[in-house]
């Protein structure tokens, strides 16, 4: 399981910010260059199929001309067997404390609703954390649209790069990508649930608009339909988003010192935005192509 992917579930709520006079976008595909190096910033999306398939020829020519890529975490981690095993124990609340203590009435009545909408028991998804129930939820939607995560850019990529040999890494460890979650505040963990509900009734009444937007590069479609989700959550949209974007930063300006191409697959929220990782680039100097 992606663990940004599914609370960042459909784009995760921000809008594209377009290069300056420019309207509109031929791909969610940015590069920053410095001599000989290049750092390609594709801004994936988790809501795929295998119709999604094959990508725009700038990504793919992307790929093929980058000697390493890049992931938000450890891909190699996160699909090993163990991991999923890790993640329910992290999100179990210990004996003696529930769900129902730990949220507002509200918010307990409405993640409920969404429980029994879905065929859950609430008295089964009880004994687990709002940001575990925010997956769970997104997982059950998810297939219920008819994607599967495997058709999602990063395994896709993360496939490919295997079978080439091409380098892999990451921005995160397993730890510091589940440390997002496992170290949020009784507050925080509250409203990523909240933020993730929004996000699902987004993309139950928009999905498909929401992937042929992305595919299209149609940005004002795509502020349309991603205004008011972590706009309603900026504690969130700082924890999940703006604080992680400042620490990638160095590690993408690390990559255009070495002299070599890399291709760096992230969800498109940490790419987009005032707090994004292009608007960060931008501010320290760097010129921001989209392709």
């Amino acid at each position: 399981m992606m663990l940004t992917a599914l609370l960042a579930f459909a784009l995760g709520g921000q809008a594209f910010s377009a290069e300056p006079g420019k309207t509109a976008a031929a791909n969610p595909l940015w590069v920053v260059e410095k001599g000989d190096a290049k750092v390609y910033l594709f801004g994936a999306i988790h809501l795929m199929s295998e119709k999604s398939y094959p990508l725009p020829a700038a990504i793919e020519r992307a790929y093929k001309q980058s000697a390493e890529i890049v992931f938000e975490a450890d891909m190699r981690a996160l699909n090993r067997p163990d991991t999923q095993v890790r993640l329910t124990q992290s999100g179990t609340y210990p004996a003696g404390q529930t769900l129902r203590d730990s949220v507002s009435p509200a918010t307990y009545e409405r993640v409920t609703a969404r429980f029994a909408a879905a065929g859950l028991p609430a008295e089964r998804m009880n004994r687990y954390r709002p940001w575990f129930c925010g997956i769970t939820l997104t997982m059950l939607e998810i297939r219920r649209l008819g994607y599967d995560l495997q058709h999602g850019a990063e395994q896709r990529f993360f496939a490919r790069a295997l079978q080439d040999g091409k380098r892999i890494a990451s921005f995160e460890s397993l730890d510091e990508n589940f440390a997002v979650f496992t170290g949020l505040s009784p507050d925080e963990d509250e409203e990523t649930l909240l933020q993730t509900l929004d996000d699902l009734d987004m993309a139950k009444r928009d999905a498909e608009k929401l992937r042929n937007a992305w595919k299209n590069g149609d940005v004002p479609a795509l502020e349309q339909l991603l205004h008011a989700s972590l706009a309603k959550h900026p504690i969130i949209r700082e924890r999940l988003f703006g604080e992680r974007n400042r620490n990638w930063l160095p590690l993408i300006e690390a990559r255009l010192k070495s002299g070599n191409s890399s291709m760096v697959v992230i969800g498109a929220a940490h790419l987009l935005g005032e707090n994004g990782l292009l608007e960060l680039l931008r501010k320290a100097g760097h010129k921001v192509r989209q392709l």
